[in-house]
């Protein structure tokens, strides 16, 4: 057996292509699978197979029982060290019976912290919810575990999260009091050490390099030429994140196209309000209280929810892309938030200024948990070092830095397999081209972890209709499929196969038999 998925269409291309170049007159192809596959063209088979025979095997109709671990899956949240963080867990019956009662185990960092029992009905797919709390920074190796049965392979499911020791932020403003809020907001993160803060000013973007810090933050900057907003798409691209704030220098034609163009966001429409006046325009819509951002942030004593929402008296309008998530709205449905994912990296941008200009919001208690964790948030999920496959499928990373030397890939059976990786524009591409077990395979540069991959068995592998006998025998054949019952050993099948319609080797031995008495009554004739 083999954790990756089954090729049978590959498998069966190959043995008729050897099959082909052979001058044999007998054929034949052996196939032992649970017959748990496609053909996505069988013509192509059809047009290679001439007069080979295929041996398959038949299964008995009644199904084994059988959980599989559909996914284990970490809800989209902001993770930090001693605070709690959910997992959901999807078990799926593939089995002819209902299942009652199994215990579904979470590990982390292969020590078991939680358990639960569940309940699958036949041919449906349930899940189990569960809480785990980090207790140091680094990588979070998460482990679901079923109790074994039938298939061991579908019993284990991975996943993995990363929390940063200390997060380093940019942040770019066109003078100290464009950051001065923002700045604030996260100075209680840098007194405890969670977060590094470094703040310049707009001219002195061009000649700070983005990849060394995990997150930036833009307040008020007024344009981003083309070759600032290449550099943003990299770092975007590349895991970072980044948080725009707008503000009275902001020229909206420029953000339009090196912004909103460039990272498919929509298009700034106009404005709304005047700076000038007194009046309040809006305040905050309806917020979606389960985003990371925002989760706990509006709650009060006992548990009840405490909003004390901003006063707008200007904001700009956005029509934002189908591809683009409005995070939060103001009062008149307008977009106040949007969110964007940039490859491996992470968007937001706020339709506001973090100022007194435009509003109240810096005044006000939401301003300073907001901004820190947008700032976490993009730096969490945008910048994580590792990543989910399916085994057989490629490990692929690509990491920065300078003067590394030993490459290695630790499977997660412990062996150690050496790499060399491909360098370009100042980044190392590393590949690994199958993997076949699952777990966890570790990517270790000069004695250190970069990068971890979490291998899983596809679950597609139980979902996939069985192929029937009649589909093989429209590809070689009526009379040259042969189906052999699995419960039986296979020589037996085999022997009983060939003993019962090769009957010309049977008959070709009575006939010299015949031939040979036949001759000793003639030689005895003639004698007499």
């Amino acid at each position: 057996q083999s954790s990756g998925s089954t090729d049978l269409q590959g498998a069966l291309e190959l043995a008729g292509g050897v099959l082909a170049q052979s001058d044999n007159l007998n054929k034949e192809i052996y196939l032992f699978s649970d017959n748990r596959a496609s053909l996505h063209n069988p013509a192509a088979l059809h047009s290679q197979q001439q007069n080979i025979r295929l041996f398959m095997q038949e299964w008995p109709e009644a199904e084994q029982r059988n959980l599989s671990l559909n996914g284990l899956a970490v809800n989209n949240q902001i993770f930090e060290i001693r605070k709690p963080v959910e997992v959901s867990v999807e078990v799926a019956n593939t089995g002819p019976i209902d299942e009652n009662g199994k215990m579904v185990y979470l590990l982390l960092n292969g020590n078991r912290v939680a358990q639960s029992q569940i309940d699958v009905p036949a041919g449906e797919v349930r899940s189990v919810l569960f809480r785990v709390v980090p207790e140091k920074p680094g990588y979070q190796l998460l482990t679901a575990e079923l109790e074994n049965d039938a298939l061991s392979l579908d019993n284990r499911a991975y996943s993995l999260f990363y929390i940063q020791q200390q997060i380093s932020v940019l942040l770019v403003g066109n003078t100290p009091e464009d950051r001065l809020y923002v700045h604030l907001a996260l100075q209680q993160a840098v007194q405890e050490g969670s977060m590094r803060v470094v703040a310049i000013d707009a001219t002195q973007l061009s000649r700070t390099r983005l990849r060394d810090f995990d997150a930036v933050v833009f307040c008020n900057v007024a344009s981003f030429d083309a070759i600032a907003g290449q550099r943003l798409q990299d770092f975007l691209e590349n895991g970072g994140g980044a948080v725009v704030f707008l503000g009275n220098a902001v020229d909206l034609r420029n953000y339009n196209e090196q912004v909103f163009q460039r990272f498919a966001l929509g298009q700034i429409g106009g404005s709304l309000g005047s700076q000038s006046s007194a009046e309040n325009i809006l305040r905050l819509g309806e917020v979606n209280k389960t985003h990371p951002i925002f989760q706990g942030v509006f709650e009060g004593q006992n548990g009840k929810e405490k909003i004390d929402s901003p006063a707008f008296r200007f904001t700009v309008l956005a029509r934002p892309d189908p591809g683009t998530g409005v995070v939060l709205r103001y009062s008149n449905e307008a977009p106040f938030l949007l969110e964007k994912r940039v490859q491996d990296g992470l968007l937001l941008t706020y339709l506001t200024a973090a100022d007194g200009e435009w509003s109240d919001l810096t005044f006000k208690g939401i301003f300073a948990p907001m901004v820190h964790r947008s700032v976490r948030y993009v730096a969490g999920q945008g910048g994580m070092p590792g990543k989910e496959i399916f085994a057989g499928q490629p490990a692929l990373a690509s990491l920065h830095g300078e003067n590394l030397l030993h490459f290695s890939i630790v499977a997660p059976d412990q062996s150690v397999q050496q790499v060399r990786p491909k360098i370009a524009d100042g980044r190392y591409a590393v590949a690994v081209e199958q993997t076949q077990q699952t777990g966890f395979y570790r990517l270790v540069v000069d004695e250190k972890e970069h990068y971890i991959w979490a291998v899983n068995f596809d679950p597609a592998e139980m979902r996939a209709d069985i192929l029937q006998k009649e589909t093989f025998q429209e590809i070689y054949g009526e009379n040259n499929v042969l189906a052999l019952a699995a419960s039986e050993p296979l020589q037996a099948s085999l022997q009983s196969w060939r003993y019962g319609s090769e009957l010309w080797q049977l008959f070709l031995v009575l006939a010299l038999i015949g031939l040979q008495a036949e001759m000793l009554l003639f030689r005895a004739k003639k004698e007499a």
